[in-house]
């Protein structure tokens, strides 16, 4: 097999100083390849997002699951609201339904 110079394994088979234009089906197949790999990277960093993202939430499942105030059904009371805050939301409540019923 012939000893191949670091020109040839580049896959450009022209010789050096050679003007020959590149065919359009291997410029658009080498656009082709750098839109896939473009792709593939954006792809990849999105699923490494979302692993970070599942970690995140499992971990919280974890907290919300060891907490004295879920229920027996394993639904969370989850209070964040400032007392004031969470009064006022609830007499809001409260008077939608009295308006409602009657």
């Amino acid at each position: 097999m012939p000893d191949l110079s670091d020109e040839d394994a580049s896959g450009d088979d022209a010789p050096a100083g050679d003007d020959r234009e590149v065919p359009p089906a291997l410029e658009d197949l080498r656009d082709a390849v750098g839109r896939a790999t473009r792709q593939i990277e954006r792809l990849s960093e999105e699923n490494a997002r979302l692993e970070d993202e599942n970690e995140r939430l499992r971990e919280r499942v974890d907290e919300l699951e060891a907490d004295p105030a879920a229920g027996r059904d394993g639904t969370a009371v989850l209070l964040d609201d400032e007392p004031e805050d969470l009064r006022a939301r609830i007499d809001r409540f409260i008077d939608a339904i009295d308006a409602h019923l009657e």
